[in-house]
């Protein structure tokens, strides 16, 4: 039997061993840049800095004091899963540095983003061809609006292709399919009535229903939840061929902001049964409508939205974003939520397909272009930073392997995470060590 005794020791006595292991931590992102380092099994080829994350649980598993590894691991994944890979790269560099650069000078050196400093960025960022010429069909399809999803692909070759319609990932019922022998439903002119909450009764919605009865209009509607009892009654009457009327229901949680989402995109009000609106008392005025809709069984495609009105809704899921982060940080659950509003709210996706078939390893690229679109996204919205204008070592070492521009926020990050690693390491003034014994 295998025991796990946890002990106290001074942090100086461990001190020699904390700096050894962010200079290994460093170096080992230096290699990582200059493409030298050979220790990954996974990749089988030279490694960029979008690369440090997988690398470095695998070199850093020499460091000796487990605790020391440990927390060394969890800033660059911290780093990694917050931001995207090279912020995770930028930790790990600064471990060994005591930078003294202000992130006031940070911000006031930093500038938006030109095709010509992209261009000279992304240079100092991607040695390998495959993903260079994928991603540069992403820049040129994508432009600085759309947001970028990757994916597997078994087709012979890559293909980057831009949707410029709004796709949100719900569905209606699976039941509405039976009654028809089609693989998608085109609407047209749709009315929209969005509830936050739930509908209990036909009663609640019976007006709306009558109304779409008597015009012949298709209506869409959308709320957290459906009774049986409603949900039998709007089949039965699409299965009659006497309404057009599709429920579609969001889960409750995070992923109810999609709800508002769709209040705006479709310019409804919403009604707030949970806070005390009486859905039976509200007419035709809090319909919202689209121009067209296309249902597919695992997704809706909405045609024709006001540009004015999407653009003013990805401000106000960015804004939220920064709020969120800024105040609680959050997960990778969350960071996954506000992607998926803004690449439906956009309009704008560029969907990368990346070929089995091609030669090169396609797990390794779909890595990269991920992080490339995450740092797309970023320098867009932030802008980036000349790090040549920053007096200090820690930069110097930066410009010497090539790196002269840098993300303005994943900067930032980075260097207030690893002095935070630092201090915590170096200026407890107990730290845990582990000795594990064989026993009985």
């Amino acid at each position: 039997m295998t025991r796990t005794k946890y002990k106290s020791s001074s942090t100086k006595d461990v001190k020699q061993h904390i700096v050894s292991s962010f200079t290994k931590a460093s170096k080992l992102s230096s290699s990582l840049c200059l493409g030298k380092f050979d220790g990954s099994a996974i990749s089988g080829t030279a490694l960029e800095p979008l690369d440090i994350f997988r690398a470095a649980q695998i070199r850093l598993d020499e460091i000796e004091h487990t605790f020391i590894k440990n927390a060394i691991i969890s800033l660059l994944y911290d780093n990694h899963t917050s931001h995207h890979a090279l912020s995770a790269f930028l930790a790990g560099h600064f471990l060994n540095y005591d930078t003294s650069i202000s992130e006031k000078e940070i911000m006031l050196n930093s500038t938006c983003v030109t095709r010509t400093i992209a261009n000279t960025f992304y240079d100092s960022l991607i040695h390998d061809d495959r993903t260079k010429n994928i991603f540069q069909q992403v820049r040129n399809a994508a432009g600085s609006s759309a947001h970028v999803i990757t994916q597997r692909t078994p087709a012979k070759k890559d293909e980057v292709i831009l949707r410029q319609n709004n796709i949100y990932h719900m569905s209606i019922p699976q039941e509405f399919w039976r009654y028809t022998d089609k693989q998608n439903l085109d609407i047209i002119d749709a009315g929209v009535l969005v509830v936050d909450g739930m509908i209990i009764s036909v009663g609640e919605i019976n007006g709306f229903l009558e109304k779409s009865f008597k015009n012949k209009k298709p209506l869409m509607i959308f709320c957290r939840g459906f009774s049986e009892e409603v949900l039998a009654t709007l089949l039965q009457n699409y299965a009659q061929g006497k309404l057009n009327v599709f429920p579609i229901q969001i889960s409750m949680g995070d992923t109810a902001n999609l709800l508002h989402d769709i209040a705006t995109i479709s310019e409804a009000d919403t009604i707030s049964t949970i806070t005390g609106d009486v859905l039976a008392s509200k007419n035709d005025d809090c319909l919202g409508s689209f121009k067209r809709i296309r249902l597919y069984k695992q997704s809706i495609e909405i045609s024709g939205a006001d540009p004015d009105i999407r653009n003013g809704l990805v401000k106000k899921i960015m804004f939220e974003r920064d709020s969120c982060l800024n105040e609680f940080g959050f997960d990778n659950q969350m960071q996954k939520i506000f992607g998926i509003r803004m690449n439906s709210a956009s309009g704008e996706t560029c969907n990368v397909y990346v070929s089995d078939t091609e030669t090169g390893q396609t797990g390794i690229v779909l890595d990269r272009l991920d992080s490339l679109g995450k740092i797309h996204n970023e320098i867009k919205e932030r802008g980036v930073v000349d790090i040549t204008k920053l007096n200090d070592d820690s930069f110097s070492a930066l410009i010497n392997m090539g790196i002269k521009i840098l993300p303005t926020s994943s900067l930032i990050y980075a260097i207030r995470s690893s002095k935070d690693i630092r201090q915590k390491l170096l200026q407890s003034s107990r730290i845990l060590t582990i000795d594990v014994n064989n026993g009985g």
